[in-house]
């Protein structure tokens, strides 16, 4: 009579287990998709980006404050390349147009170019959101790749862990130390 209390107790057990590792399972399958869908609109932020750069580079030309041999390799960049190197692609010359800007006050008088680093600003805060949303669920999914019993779910299932979007400030920080 015994033996029957203990299997049952045991088909319970294992019943909590299966349940647990699907739950868990599910739980990295939702992380996985999060992350996809904000590297997708990353890429579009960055793609609009990109586009708005090529604007201030031909409105730059325009006034012929711009050689654009130096922007050879922005102009024919390749969009296909992961997002990761498609932002620091995009933050460089992106950084090299704003000097150039800068440096030059006529440019800022211009009315096509204010608006065109207007709606470049805007994106940026765009991005900036994204990153930190993508970031955020990053951190949750390693946190869960690296607790009890989700670890033991994540490496039957070869889950790996993601990389984080690093902010300029932050890129400073650790290219110092």
């Amino acid at each position: 009579m015994w033996w029957k209390f203990l299997i049952s107790f045991l088909l319970i057990i294992i019943g909590f287990c299966i349940l647990k590792s699907f739950n868990i399972h599910n739980r990295f399958k939702f992380y996985t998709i999060k992350l996809d869908k904000a590297n997708e609109k990353i890429k579009e932020a960055l793609l609009k980006k990109y586009d708005l750069l090529l604007k201030q580079i031909k409105l730059f030309k325009g006034k012929k404050k711009l050689k654009e041999e130096e922007y050879k390799d922005f102009i024919e960049l390749d969009k296909n390349i992961n997002v990761y190197e498609l932002d620091k692609e995009i933050d460089i010359y992106s950084n090299k147009l704003e000097i150039v800007l800068e440096n030059n006050e006529k440019l800022l008088k211009d009315v096509k170019i204010k608006n065109n680093k207007n709606d470049i600003e805007k994106i940026d805060v765009t991005i900036k959101g994204l990153k930190k949303y993508y970031n955020n669920t990053v951190d949750n999914y390693n946190k869960r790749l690296h607790k009890f019993p989700s670890s033991i779910i994540g490496k039957m299932y070869k889950y790996k862990e993601k990389e984080l979007y690093i902010e300029e400030d932050k890129k400073l920080k650790v290219l110092d130390n």
